[in-house]
Parts: C-alpha cells; structure tokens; sequence
C-alpha cells in the first residue's frame, strides 16, 4: 500500500482549521483533484456520513464514493473510500501548538487497482505516489491560505 503525509502550520487556532476540514463540501477548494462533493447521508457530517465527490488529476475526473469512519473533533478525521480503481484512506490530525497556531498532518494511504494487484503497484510506482504527493502538498498549502485569510481580522 503507498502512502503519503504532509504537515503544514497553520496561524490559526485548531477549531478553526477543523471547522475547514470537517466539511467535505469545502473540499474543491483544497488542491485541483476534487472538482464537486455532493452529501448522500442526510444531517450533520459526522461519523457515518458518506459523500460522493468527482475528482482526479486534470481531464481524468471520476466518481467515488466516501465514508467518514472517524470523526473526532477538532483533533482527527479518517475518510475510507473501496472502488475498483483505488481503495484508499485519507487521515486529518489537528495538533494544536498553541491557542493560535495547529499543525495539520495528513496521511493518505492508497492501493491502485486491488484487484490487479501488479498493475497496481506499477501505477503506484510510476506516478501515482509523486502525484498524490503532490496534491497533498497543494491541498495543504490551500489550507493554509483559506484558513489563515478566513481567522485574520476583517
């Protein structure tokens, strides 16, 4: 299984990155993967909840299904996704540094193609896991900024 973690301190307090990350709506405007999120499970997001997002790098946009299996705040959320293209677990921690200042670090674990397993070690390795790396590294970046623009005075 690949994996990719990335932090990031963010100059804001912990909730407040939370209040960010917690909703999967907000997600397009993390990175250039996720294109539209669309809730399936009615109410309040939490643990159980599951959404459908259209993302991918580029053109090659597709749809997958995701359930949130861990939401504690404001300290970690754990989303899980099991298509035939990708299973795949996406990971949030929020440490707090100080009353105005949370680290965020975030971990996807992924396996390209499960039922094909050689291929799918070959995409991982080819570009897969720098991709994702990549898109990481920018949905955290974006995290940054959202978060620090929205908690900064008006």
């Amino acid at each position: 299984m690949a994996r990719v973690e990335e932090s990031v301190q963010v100059a804001a307090p912990r909730k407040t990155v939370w209040d960010l990350l917690a909703d999967p709506l907000r997600h397009s405007e993390l990175g250039t993967f996720v294109e539209e999120v669309k809730l399936v499970t009615p109410g309040e997001v939490g643990e159980g909840t599951v959404y459908r997002e259209r993302s991918g790098p580029g053109s090659m946009k597709s749809e997958s299904e995701w359930t949130i299996t861990k939401f504690d705040p404001p300290r970690e959320l754990v989303h899980v996704t099991n298509q035939k293209s990708m299973t795949a677990e996406a990971t949030w921690m929020l440490t707090e540094v100080s009353s105005e200042s949370t680290r965020v670090t975030q971990v996807l674990e992924f396996q390209m193609m499960p039922r094909l397993r050689v291929l799918g070690r070959l995409l991982e390795g080819l570009f897969a896991t720098r991709m994702t790396q990549r898109e990481t590294e920018r949905m955290l970046r974006d995290t940054k900024r959202i978060v620090e623009s929205e908690a900064s005075p008006s």
